[in-house]
């Protein structure tokens, strides 16, 4: 009965297997890379990269020059990290990550009583997931939450 101001936004990752998890050829916490806009994030003895932005509706092809850049950037700071010249073992992928035009999340109530909303993060889903969710449990809960929730109000 109501219309989310929603569209998607479609990101690429790879995941790169490292050489040795021992060493410190790949990072150990996540390193968000701002000029290039790719985050990289080890997940035991992986180092997923992910990054780039696209507004093309709900295509989820994978484009090779979006996987050729994060594969350059990747050799660029972590050199030693990994095989980068086996596009198979990199586990290329796409995914649509929904957005609202202005980047502000909508979390609160919903103009159906009971359904509450927790969306529109963009690229910032992960990295915001924790904090809206803790906001929105607030909200259910009746409870004060810990900032002002006015500018991520349904409209």
């Amino acid at each position: 009965g109501f219309r989310l101001p929603l569209y998607p936004l479609k990101g690429y990752s790879i995941t790169v297997p490292i050489h040795d998890t021992n060493s410190a050829s790949a990072p150990h916490i996540s390193i968000t890379d701002l000029s290039q806009k790719i985050v990289y994030a080890r997940l035991g003895d992986h180092l997923r990269v992910a990054g780039r932005v696209e507004l093309v509706g709900h295509d989820l092809r994978i484009e090779p020059k979006a996987i050729t850049e994060l594969i350059k950037a990747t050799h660029t700071l972590f050199p030693e990290s990994g095989n980068l010249n086996d596009a198979q073992q990199l586990s290329p992928w796409a995914g649509l990550r929904p957005a609202t035009p202005t980047g502000v999340p909508i979390v609160g109530r919903s103009p159906i009583a009971n359904v509450y909303l927790n969306v529109g993060h963009g690229a910032l889903g992960w990295t915001l997931a924790c904090g809206s969710a803790s906001l929105l449990r607030n909200v259910i809960c009746g409870e004060t939450p810990a900032i002002d929730m006015t500018g991520f109000a349904f409209r």
